[in-house]
């Protein structure tokens, strides 16, 4: 079974937590990842690559503890800032930027040495109802969660009139026991039109359905006289459409811009004026 892991990094000096982290992968694995991260520049906390390259220099490495370990990641994600919140309390300096909660850290467009925070939304899951589910601490989690797509979730959530559902589900982005249910126009619940509207529908159907006389008819108006010419130019027939010329002849004729084709079946093809 999968465990989703809380971890603490320690000062190899002073035995001081001085991050506190959440991994789907082995410590040591995660720990590697610190490192190299700060060998390649990649990490973007630049107090914290900071803080590894002084143990790097003295060819040391911070060490790394388990804290916490759960059986789904929801869990993982909320007591990382559980702990965040309680290290913070009792007085140590940790490195971490973010609150936890798979909250992340950005540099700005302009790629200098700053940066600004970036929050991801909570989301909120509420039933058909209007009745309040649970919450996630982002779409991302809600979505590995539930196994409905992130970007639907989000859709559900952006929509203006607040009546689009996501796997059976209504979804927010703030907190409330109940919800106001918002029925869509037309009774229509999202899986079907409503009996008035299939009525209409029908209604209109009966009305603008073409009938078969009417349909022959229109396709003979559409068709043009074609003129069949040798090689030399000569008239040899005139076809009422290129219908006609198929069935009695066996093959298809093109019109291209000019209205005429000189390479079909030797013969020269063009629509009567």
């Amino acid at each position: 079974m999968k465990k989703y892991k809380i971890y603490t990094l320690h000062d190899k000096h002073t035995n001081e937590v001085r991050y506190i982290g959440y991994t789907e992968t082995e410590l040591r694995k995660r720990l590697w990842g610190h490192v190299a991260g700060t060998k390649g520049n990649r990490i973007k906390n630049h107090k914290m690559r900071k803080w590894i390259k002084s143990h790097l220099e003295e060819d040391e490495r911070p060490y790394i503890k388990l804290l916490d370990s759960f059986s789904t990641s929801i869990e993982a994600l909320w007591f990382e800032q559980y702990w965040i919140s309680q290290f913070r309390t009792w007085g140590f300096d940790l490195l971490n930027i973010a609150d936890g909660g798979n909250e992340g850290y950005i540099t700005n467009p302009n790629r200098d040495k700053s940066g600004y925070l970036y929050k991801t939304k909570r989301v909120y899951q509420y039933s058909q109802n209007g009745d309040f589910i649970t919450e996630y601490p982002s779409g991302k989690v809600a979505s590995k969660a539930t196994g409905i797509s992130n970007t639907q979730i989000s859709t559900a959530i952006n929509d203006k009139q607040n009546t689009r559902t996501c796997g059976g589900f209504l979804w927010r982005n703030f907190y409330s026991p109940q919800i106001e249910v918002i029925k869509p126009k037309w009774g229509n619940t999202g899986n079907s039109h409503s009996e008035e509207t299939k009525r209409i529908i029908r209604e209109r159907g009966k009305s603008y359905r073409p009938t078969k006389e009417a349909l022959a008819k229109q396709a003979k108006a559409q068709m043009k006289p074609i003129l069949q010419y040798d090689r030399d130019r000569n008239l040899i027939r005139e076809w009422g459409s290129a219908k006609e010329v198929k069935e009695e002849l066996g093959f298809k004729i093109y019109s291209d811009r000019h209205g005429f084709k000189c390479s079909q079946h030797n013969y020269h093809w063009m629509f009567k004026e």
